[in-house]
């Protein structure tokens, strides 16, 4: 990333309204959590090119990362690029504008759109409202956690395992800004484009797992299996936690299926036995608050196991005290527009 934010600076210093190296310098910027820059960026973008739809996106997320809903709303509105009009129904949840909520959900479904982000957002809604609505992507996710394992003869051997961890260790493509992860670090870029001797085989294991999940669901009429994308891309990264340390409550709003697959495990304490165990529930840390108790399932997880679940779903890892690091490898199936 470092390198790469060289090369831009470098090529608008040759062409200072070279939008496309705007553009990707704040992307950059928003990779290691730079996000004043980032904002600049983007902002300098619209200006240049007042018909830019990605630009605003990416502004409109900064807003929403900052809960400044308005501002965001703002942004997104007049714009069809990525899931924007999905995070209108998240502004409009948020200043708690129920007519205009439900308008355009309805809207959305009536237009086909279905994805990780509505799927939370309407999960969320069902209880602030106390109100049923039909969940276009996924009702009940909880309902959908699958756990199974990886075994050396899945074709991941330790040898594998091992290289993968070192790999991480190493930092050899830089550690992502993550401002929900506590004491630990996070790769940045997709895993799965690495020119690495364990990629392969690790594609393989995690195709062979989801294809089991699909097999396994195969007769629930939810909506993220019966709409499975025709074309997709594994998205993949490494997440290492320290003692202490934990990842907070979030969902993959650009994902589809999502999964965590456990390279190292801290020893338990005998007196909290759910000690890094993965979370889930259906309550939304950054949408409305709600005086009830959500219904959470913890999952507790060993080394080579790996669990799947719909991206809309929340999760987060339970702290815990060790001086062995937590590792594991998470992924994204990630739709391919087409």
């Amino acid at each position: 990333i470092q390198d790469g934010i060289q090369c831009f600076n470098k090529a608008l210093k040759l062409e200072p309204r070279l939008v496309n190296a705007i553009e990707a310098l704040g992307l950059a910027y928003t990779e290691i959590g730079r996000e004043k820059d980032a904002a600049k960026c983007f902002t300098q973008v619209i200006e240049l090119d007042p018909t830019n739809q990605s630009s605003a996106y990416y502004l409109g997320n900064l807003y929403l990362n900052d809960r400044n809903w308005v501002k965001a709303k703002d942004c997104l509105q007049s714009i069809d690029f990525g899931v924007s009009q999905s995070h209108i129904l998240e502004c409009l949840l948020n200043l708690d504008r129920r007519s205009e909520f439900e308008l355009h959900y309805t809207k959305l479904r009536d237009e086909g759109y279905c994805n990780p982000l509505i799927g939370g957002i309407v999960t969320h809604a069902q209880e602030f409202y106390e109100t049923k609505f039909e969940n276009i992507f996924c009702d009940n996710p909880i309902s959908f956690v699958q756990l199974g394992r990886v075994e050396e003869r899945d074709g991941f051997t330790e040898s594998l395992r091992n290289q993968l961890i070192a790999y991480h260790n190493r930092g050899s493509n830089d550690y992502r800004g993550q401002n929900l992860l506590h004491n630990g670090s996070q790769s940045s870029g997709n895993i799965f484009l690495q020119n690495e001797p364990f990629v392969a085989s690790l594609r393989k294991c995690i195709e062979t797992k989801i294809a089991q999940y699909r097999q396994f669901y195969g007769e629930s009429r939810a909506g993220f299996l019966t709409k499975w994308p025709k074309e997709y891309e594994l998205y993949g990264w490494m997440v290492s936690i320290k003692d202490g340390g934990n990842l907070d409550a979030h969902n993959h709003k650009e994902g589809w299926l999502s999964g965590s697959f456990y390279l190292s495990i801290p020893e338990r304490n005998s007196i909290n036995s759910e000690e890094s165990s993965i979370a889930f529930t259906h309550y939304g840390p950054r949408y409305p608050a709600i005086e009830k108790t959500f219904e959470k399932k913890v999952v507790t997880v060993k080394e080579r196991d790996i669990c799947c679940f719909p991206s809309s779903l929340f999760h987060e890892t339970v702290p815990f005290k060790s001086s062995k690091e937590r590792i594991s490898f998470a992924f994204d199936v990630i739709p391919r527009p087409l």
